[in-house]
This record gives structure tokens, sequence and C-alpha cells, in this order.
């Protein structure tokens, strides 16, 4: 760990003495996702045709909490929420190609 810290600080020393570039790039942080509807979940869960088990476990949450989603006794927490968002946006990330 020191050798790594050691070194990054050189760098910086050589980046402020203009004697070296440092690679950049620009992150875009989306906005925060939405709220979703009971029947949106239900809707993105019967779009990938899978269970409320499997749909639990594609979230690494409970079944009670799917099915207290569903029902609209909760709402699923931001995290959550980000992961639905980019199931509904991109469900090929969930399945593996045939060879």
């Amino acid at each position: 760990m020191y050798k790594h810290l050691k070194g990054s600080l050189q760098e910086a020393i050589q980046y402020h003495k203009g004697s070296k570039n440092l690679k950049t790039r620009e992150l875009v942080i989306p906005d925060p996702p939405g709220r979703v509807t009971p029947e949106d979940i239900v809707k993105l869960r019967t779009t990938l045709r899978v269970s409320q088990s499997t749909f639990s476990e594609i979230l690494n949450v409970s079944v009670k909490t799917v099915q207290a989603w569903e029902a609209g006794r909760r709402q699923p927490a931001q995290a959550a929420l980000r992961l639905l968002e980019i199931i509904k946006n991109h469900p090929e990330y969930l399945f593996r190609k045939s060879a």
C-alpha cells in the first residue's frame, strides 16, 4: 500500500510541476431512479418470464420483499430501484448467449 501511495504522490507532484500529463475520463452520473409502481415490478418480472422466487434471487432480496413490492406494501430502496432500472433497460445482461 505504501508503494502505491508513494507512486501516486510522485505522479501528483510531476503533474503539478507540468512534467506529467494525467489520463482523464468523463463520468456521467445518471439522475436518481424514479419510483416504480407495483404494476411496473410485476410487468418487468413477467416480461423476463421469471417467478417471484427467481426474481428475488436476481435482485438478491427475499421473496417476501418482491411480494411486498408487487402488493404495494413496500417501495424498493434506491439501490434496488437502480438495479430494476438497469434490468428494465438492459435485460440482456441477465442472459448468457448460447454457444
